[in-house]
This record gives C-alpha cells, sequence and structure tokens, in this order.
C-alpha cells in the first residue's frame, strides 16, 4: 500500500503519485501476522528488527524502544518516595521559633538579675538609673490603669485597686533588691534596709548609697562593681 503524507490517503502499490496533490507516494508499512514490510526495499520484518537486515532502514521497533525505556524510566521515578519540599521552610521557622523563645528568656531572665535579685553588688549608676526606671514604670502604669478603671466621677473599680496593689508590690520588691545590693557594696548585711524605714536617719543613708563609692575590691558579697 502507498501513502499520501499530506492527503493522508492510501492507493495501491501501482499507483505512484497522489491524484488530489500530486505529492509521490510512500510505501506504508504493512504487518503481515507477526511481520512488517520495509518501506524502503520492502524487505520482510519481524516485530524484534530494528533495522532492515537488507538495507539498514531504521523499523517502527527502532522508534517504540525508547518510548518504552521512558515510560519504564517515569515509572520508576514515580515510585521513589517524593522529597519534602518545605522541609527547608520548616527548618526556618523552627530555627526563627527557637531564636525568639531564646530572646524572650533573655529579656526575662536580664529583667530577674537587674531588679529581682538579691545577691552580689551594685554601684551607684547601677543603683540611680534603675531606680529611676522603677519609678517611671510604676508611674506609667498607675495613669494607665487610673484611666481604664475610673468611672466618670473618678471613683477606681475594685480591680483597679487590685492592679494598683499588685503594681506598688512588684515595684516595692524590686526596690529593695536594689536597695539590699546597694548595701552588699558596702560590706553591708541586706538587713541593713531597715534602717531606712527610721526616720532622719535614713536620710543619711539615703545620701550615702546614691552618692559614695562601695568598698574598693572584692568584699564578703562579690567583686567590684566599680
Amino acid at each position: 500500500m502507498n501513502i499520501c503524507r499530506q492527503c493522508q490517503k492510501q492507493f495501491d502499490d501501482n499507483v505512484l503519485f497522489c491524484p488530489s496533490c500530486g505529492n509521490k507516494l510512500e510505501k506504508q508499512n504493512v504487518q503481515v501476522a507477526n511481520n512488517i514490510i520495509c518501506q524502503k526495499c520492502g524487505n520482510t520484518l519481524t516485530s524484534a528488527d530494528k533495522f532492515c537486515p537488507k538495507c539498514g532502514e531504521k523499523t517502527p521497533a527502532f522508534y517504540q524502544t525508547p518510548m518504552v525505556n521512558n515510560m519504564n524510566t517515569n515509572v520508576v521515578n514515580n515510585n521513589q518516595p517524593i522529597q519534602p519540599v518545605n522541609q527547608p521552610y520548616q527548618q526556618n521557622m523552627n530555627t526563627n521559633f527557637n531564636v525568639n523563645n531564646n530572646s524572650a528568656d533573655g529579656i526575662l531572665n536580664k529583667i530577674k538579675n537587674e531588679y529581682f535579685c538579691f545577691e552580689g553588688r551594685i554601684n551607684r549608676k547601677f543603683y540611680i538609673t534603675r531606680s529611676l526606671i522603677i519609678a517611671v514604670v510604676v508611674m506609667v502604669l498607675y495613669f494607665i490603669i487610673y484611666a481604664a478603671t475610673t468611672d466618670i466621677f473618678g471613683i477606681m473599680s475594685d480591680f483597679g485597686m487590685m492592679l494598683t496593689l499588685i503594681v506598688q508590690l512588684v515595684g516595692t520588691v524590686a526596690g529593695i533588691s536594689l536597695n539590699i545590693r546597694r548595701f552588699h557594696d558596702f560590706n553591708k548585711s541586706g538587713w541593713w534596709i531597715l534602717i531606712l524605714m527610721v526616720p532622719f536617719v535614713n536620710l543619711y543613708f539615703s545620701i550615702k548609697l546614691l552618692c559614695i563609692r562601695g568598698d574598693v575590691g572584692t568584699n564578703n558579697y562579690g567583686a567590684d562593681p566599680f
């Protein structure tokens, strides 16, 4: 059988040109049982032949084999375990989460060590600056609580009074911590803070804590904070 590639029409072997378009016809491979006819020389081929033994022309089996191999390769690749694409993203999230946790822990530890620690020594600069910070924070919190919990007549609610007491308690504990460590700087026990409750005498010790340098060098409560 001959075929016209342009019109896709089949003709007998004795017809050499297409009656419709005039193009030269090409021989079409015809399967006879399990055999194939070479379109170049007409030699009989088997379905396993990739090349014609007579003329060396490529057979349809030659073009079908790579397709089968590619299909098999795709099947093998599809059977392979799929790697998680979002693994680097998850690792970044975990890393960022850990960094944020470490930062939060560092801030909490810094607040604890500076305002709620009762061991060691502090110098005058640390004592003055931290005392001012406590005073400012307490005043700001008082103002916020008052503005948020008072009615139009200026009467604070019970909840506002409770918050005020909590702020006052926390500020007092932080102030006691600073005074105890400041007395340690003079090599004195933290119980000396009780003397700050004595009228007139407390004025002297308050000026001393603010203005006078502590012990030079190491004492019973730690190294010199300068």
